[in-house]
């Protein structure tokens, strides 16, 4: 398990509490975008809260019903005429299960789009050409990509796809994969979608683009959009059909 900085501890908090205004969190999601280690730390914190959350909660359940269970195997000898104190008490622990949960179940994190987007946006890992001397264009605009050099990748991948000489479809939709990654950490989300969107439905690399669409199109607040799209991953069992439905479980 990777150790969380101390200082991303206290940020991660303050971000999941809606306690940073609105620059920091536009620079706290770039981060996440273009940081492979910062989300990394990120998402084992969200992992660590979660478990802790369900340990508390899986705690007051269990005292809650050992209690319960203490009132009702009282004998009638010993309640006497106190019957109905039982029942008033069983009832009151009752309540009392229902808001323990409620509360360790009930959402702690703010579930706006940006708040879903930044928690599941992930850059995909660069695609190298088996032979780089076979696509030594590519390879260079993938070196840019790994080296967090998304505008130059971005250039050369857009010259690529604008070359008619001898391009493959399979290598234009490879192209346009990266394209749109590229101009998601860019911001450029529209342009990102029509990338996206140009990639053949057989093509190996749908399955990366659709739920990159559905990322940038939640990113730019069209909800109903993005719900068609995360269901559809659902209904297709998706790789990505888990991440999916939770986002949508929160929209």
């Amino acid at each position: 398990m990777r150790e969380i900085d101390i200082k991303n501890h206290t940020l991660f908090e303050s971000y999941i509490n809606g306690e940073l205004n609105t620059v920091e969190e536009d620079s706290f999601i770039k981060n996440i975008e273009k940081d492979e280690s910062f989300a990394t730390q990120f998402n084992q914190f969200k992992m660590d809260k979660l478990a802790i959350k369900e340990m508390a909660k899986e705690e007051l359940r269990v005292k809650a019903k050992q209690l319960l269970n203490d009132k009702l195997n009282k004998s009638d000898k010993e309640l006497g005429s106190n019957k109905w104190q039982l029942w008033i008490s069983v009832i009151g622990i009752m309540i009392l299960i229902a808001i323990s949960t409620f509360i360790c179940t009930s959402p702690s994190e703010k579930s706006t789009p940006q708040h879903l987007y930044a928690s599941h946006f992930e850059l995909l890992q660069p695609s190298f050409p088996r032979s780089a001397d076979q696509d030594i264009s590519f390879a260079r605009a993938m070196n840019l990509y790994a080296e967090s050099e998304f505008d130059q990748s971005l250039a050369i991948l857009q010259n690529l796809n604008s070359d008619e000489n001898g391009l493959i479809e399979t290598n234009a939709n490879r192209n346009n994969l990266f394209i749109g990654l590229n101009n998601m950490v860019l911001e450029n989300h529209t342009e990102a979608i029509k990338a996206f969107q140009s990639i053949e439905k057989e093509s190996s690399y749908m399955d990366d683009a659709i739920w990159y669409e559905g990322l940038a199109t939640l990113k730019i607040g069209e909800i109903d959009k993005a719900k068609n799209i995360f269901q559809k991953l659902i209904d297709q069992n998706h790789y990505k059909s888990k991440e999916a439905l939770e986002i949508l479980k929160e929209l």
